[in-house]
């Protein structure tokens, strides 16, 4: 027991504040303090006070608010009313008791089960859960989980701070003229800039985005001229966006889709890779160094930076006994057809229908067996390539020859400050005795010739000056990217091709 200060204290006088530890509640005014000097009579003592009072507030009944009282007085069957009441300080907690007494009548008895001073704890709630009672509390409010275990209860708890507004509340719910608790929770304000009619609304939202700009319904203040402002901005971002994304749509789709048949059907001589897997892909980043014309024909849809390239992109349902695909593709005019399909018997299959739709389109095709081949080049393939091959070949040649497999790589990379090898064919020779030194190359292009190829397909490598040329001969020259493309021009009347398994 200790004062104001924290001083401990032996005894108390009258009046005088102190500070009791050890008490699991508030004692009522006029309790006594007994003094025990065996702790088990103290105990046992205590425990019997405990149960005595557990027992008085045991009940079976359905919990009870203020809002029940009137229905339940109207149809007869209500004749108790349960209180437990808590308060700031015990005079205040007397007075209110007092004044609910008064209240009782014939009809209804108004009891006050448990009355204390402090704060409404869960312990109150649990009582007024077992004795159908509600808690009022005057000048304190639930603390710790008491407010949440009321929500779970369905325990009804009124707080006041005024004596009065508590006894008439009650008093209300006797006579059965209690109005139901309305609780009034803001989630939001609004302010009325102007009163439109739905159809002026609509008016001037649409000359507002449209910016048409005709005279407004009625006239604007600075708050209803800020508002039109940020609907304007508002407008154009949305409307920005959704033209953005028609226009993303339509430029990648339909529109690229129509322009790429438009286009495909202008080509002549060019190159058809079926397929746009690893191989695919490789292959047509080599051959678009050299600039030739390529239709890639895919199952899924482009992306917007493969289409940059330069390439005509069609895609089809996967089915290659459909020669609506073929004939899309240009095959009729094509001069090469490159299948790279995984699948084998797709590729037999797309080779056959190619040969039938142009006898004269040369076809390289993927093998991924053996066995595969001999049936590619009976269905019309001019070339076979097995990949798995040629990827042991090229880790042996690595090992045996290093050097020599970077410099044929080199070769191939189509880079413009790389040597490139060109394969050139020769269609008309005006004289039988035209040479080799006659065409001057070197002079013209400043490209070698390393090779000269018979129309019997006889190779001379590395040919003299005076090597004979025929009509339909090929040679191989080697340079740069823009000296090839000298020789190009300088054969504008003839054919040239890439070198691929033979370079």
């Amino acid at each position: 027991m200790t004062d104001e200060r924290g001083e401990n204290l032996k005894k108390v006088g009258p009046s005088t504040p102190a500070a009791i530890l050890g008490l699991d509640g508030s004692p009522q005014a006029g309790d006594k303090f007994y003094v025990f000097t065996d702790e088990k009579e103290a105990k046992r003592i205590a425990v019997k006070r405990q149960h005595l009072q557990r027992e008085q507030r045991v009940r079976t009944q359905k919990h009870i608010t203020l809002d029940e009282i009137g229905r339940r007085i109207a149809i007869g069957n209500f004749k108790e009313f349960n209180i437990i009441l808590k308060g700031d300080v015990d005079g205040s907690v007397e007075a209110l008791t007092e004044s609910i007494q008064k209240l009782s009548n014939e009809e209804v008895h108004l009891n006050v089960i448990y009355k204390g001073v402090g704060a409404i704890t869960e312990s109150d709630i649990l009582l007024a859960s077992t004795c159908d009672a509600i808690v009022i509390g005057f000048n304190v409010k639930p603390v710790g989980k008491a407010k949440t275990l009321a929500e779970k209860e369905e325990i009804d708890v009124r707080t006041y701070s005024i004596i009065f507004d508590a006894i008439n509340n009650i008093k209300d719910a006797i006579e059965g003229l209690l109005s139901p608790e309305v609780k009034e929770e803001g989630l939001g304000t609004a302010e009325i800039l102007d009163d439109y009619t739905w159809i002026e609304a609509l008016y001037m939202t649409v000359i507002t985005i449209s910016t048409v700009g005709f005279t407004e319904v009625h006239p604007t203040d600075d708050s209803t001229k800020l508002f039109i402002t940020i609907l304007i901005i508002f407008g154009i971002l949305v409307f920005a966006f959704i033209a953005s994304v028609f226009a993303e749509y339509w430029t990648h789709e339909k529109f690229y889709l129509k322009r790429s048949k438009r286009m495909i059907k202008k080509l002549k001589g060019h190159i058809i890779i079926f397929g746009y897997g690893k191989t695919g892909r490789e292959t047509a980043k080599i051959l678009s160094r050299y600039k030739k014309d390529l239709v890639v024909v895919e199952t899924s849809d482009i992306t917007s930076e493969e289409r940059k390239k330069g390439i005509y992109f069609l895609t089809y349902d996967g089915d290659v006994s459909n020669e609506r695909i073929l004939l899309d593709a240009g095959i009729k005019e094509a001069q090469y057809l490159i299948a790279t399909l995984p699948n084998d018997a797709e590729n037999v299959f797309l080779v056959l229908s190619a040969k039938q739709l142009n006898p004269n389109v040369k076809i390289i095709s993927r093998a991924s067996h053996t066995g595969s081949e001999s049936k590619l080049r009976f269905a019309g393939a001019d070339q076979t390539v097995m990949v798995n091959r040629i990827s042991g070949k090229h880790i042996a040649h690595l090992m045996l020859f290093p050097r020599l497999v970077n410099f044929l790589e080199l070769l191939s990379d189509g880079s413009n400050d790389t040597p490139l090898l060109e394969e050139v064919t020769i269609r008309d020779v005006f004289s039988p005795t035209k040479t080799i030194l006659d065409l001057n190359i070197r002079n013209k292009t400043g490209c070698n010739v390393i090779a000269y190829i018979t129309p019997e397909n006889k190779y001379i490598v590395n040919p003299g000056k005076n090597t004979f040329l025929s009509p339909n001969s090929k040679i191989i020259v080697i340079g740069t990217a823009t000296q090839i493309e000298k020789v190009n021009a300088l054969f504008s009347n003839g054919e040239s091709k890439i070198l691929g398994e033979n370079s």
